[in-house]
């Protein structure tokens, strides 16, 4: 009997491939998962595939930024082969082993249709988490706590009146605030100084409109942006 595979990519970039040759598969960012995701938007225990009765199933196990099978969040969900799992910003491909060709721009055939899979969908998976009316923002924290961007005007820095209060050498009040825009995004202002400036994903910024899943770096602090459900 043939055994289906998972191919985890981040974007045009394949990071791991796994066969279901096991009962239970367990995805998440800390080292005892089957599967390593080490990546702030994803939980330490995500998601589990497991077999349920001969079908393959994937399970949420509760995570803050939530499992999604082909665009839809699930908390469970059978998966069919050329099915498309998004988990923070990773893809995983649930695939047969012939199907994977050095090269290739997948596109898996399924009933109903063909499911694309590359950069461009994985980015459309993302844009329609941001249009969802009912996600607002927050900040996720490398120690895993989850601060929510709940005013169209938040300071990071060392006040006691910040909305985020970080301490360290040259942390100004405030370092950092991030305002809500007329569309309905979030920029970043940053006013941190030469030796302690604000970085998005490892540049240096003064103002930048932020996306789902940008890493901030203000001092030694770093946190990671998204949009996530109430």
């Amino acid at each position: 009997m043939e055994v289906p595979i998972l191919v985890v990519t981040l974007g045009s970039k394949t990071v791991e491939k796994r066969k279901l040759d096991q009962e239970m598969i367990s995805i998440g960012r800390v080292q005892e998962n089957d599967i390593v995701i080490n990546n702030l938007s994803v939980s330490r225990y995500h998601a589990i595939i497991y077999n349920k009765g001969g079908k393959v199933v994937i399970k949420d196990m509760g995570s803050s930024n939530g499992t999604f099978v082909n665009g839809a969040k699930v908390d469970e969900a059978d998966l069919w082969i050329g099915d498309v799992v998004l988990i923070g910003k990773h893809v995983i491909k649930f695939s047969k082993e012939e199907d994977q060709r050095p090269g290739d721009d997948l596109a898996f055939q399924r009933e109903g249709g063909t499911v694309m899979v590359d950069a461009r969908t994985q980015e459309k998976f993302l844009e329609k988490l941001k249009s969802d009316p009912f996600k607002v923002p927050r900040l996720i924290l490398s120690s895993g706590r989850e601060i929510e961007i709940n005013s169209d005007y938040f300071t990071v820095g060392k006040g006691e009146n910040s909305n985020l209060k970080i301490d360290g050498l040259f942390i100004k009040n405030p370092h950092a605030k991030i305002i809500k825009l007329p569309d309905d995004t979030y920029r970043i202002i940053s006013m941190g100084s030469f030796l302690r400036p604000s970085t998005v994903n490892g540049s240096k910024v003064k103002e930048k409109v932020l996306r789902d899943g940008d890493i901030i770096k203000i001092g030694g602090n770093e946190m990671m942006f998204v949009m996530t459900k109430r």
